[in-house]
């Protein structure tokens, strides 16, 4: 992840503070202030495997509350998607015993509780590996845009060939399965308004089901 900062007084490396945020958020932690109270709450023999620095004094210190306030406000967010879910994907890997096993569900979700700074409620599209339920990357989509444009964008940064990705009747977009099939080397099942649409595998790039398939009432 590349560091928003000068590097002039930089006194905790990102990788570390993002350590003690991502553990704070698993802990519970929900605001800012709660990651800077957790991580000032860690024991001091806690402290060094998530990387604390040595202050003057030789002891073992957390992130203060202005540098996560910092560091988590500049921080480029869909950056740290692609690098969180990169990593995911790579664990759940390890744990299956080919490609093919995994399952990739696209979904799109309105954040409730949340406000953009226009004062609406994000609206989210995810890649989830649905065996795991883990999240490998997700995007932001601005009332200019919608779900099934952003299907690339999404999954650019994933490794995905072999896998199976399933989607609901709004992605069933020609530009979507040649993507999936072609530059993505996955196979597909999306499903229409009148049940199971189709299943293709990446061995075809050839759609004409598609033309059918999406008028369905």
């Amino acid at each position: 992840m590349p560091d928003p900062r000068r590097r002039h007084g930089i006194r905790h490396r990102i990788a570390v503070v993002l350590a003690f945020a991502v553990a704070a958020v698993t802990a519970g932690a929900d605001s800012v202030t709660a990651i800077a109270g957790w991580a000032g709450d860690v024991p001091a023999e806690a402290l060094q495997a998530p990387g604390a620095r040595r202050d003057r004094r030789g002891r073992l210190v957390p992130p203060s509350l202005s540098t996560f306030r910092r560091v988590l406000r500049k921080l480029d967010g869909q950056a740290l998607a692609a690098a969180f879910g990169a990593w995911l994907t790579a664990q759940v890997l390890a744990d299956l015993a080919d490609a093919p096993s995994l399952v990739i569900a696209l979904d799109g979700k309105t954040v409730r509780g949340a406000r953009d700074k226009d004062g609406k409620a994000p609206h989210l599209l995810a890649a989830m590996i649905t065996g795991a339920r883990t999240v490998i990357a997700q995007k932001d989509i601005d009332a200019k845009t919608n779900e099934f444009t952003q299907v690339r964008p999404l999954l650019d940064g994933t490794g995905i060939t072999g896998a199976l990705v399933t989607a609901n009747a709004l992605h069933v977009q020609k530009d979507t399965v040649r993507y999936l099939v072609q530059v993505k080397k996955a196979d597909y099942l999306f499903t229409g308004h009148a049940g199971t649409c189709a299943v293709e595998s990446s061995h075809s790039v050839d759609v004409p089901w598609l033309s059918d398939c999406s008028s369905n009432p």
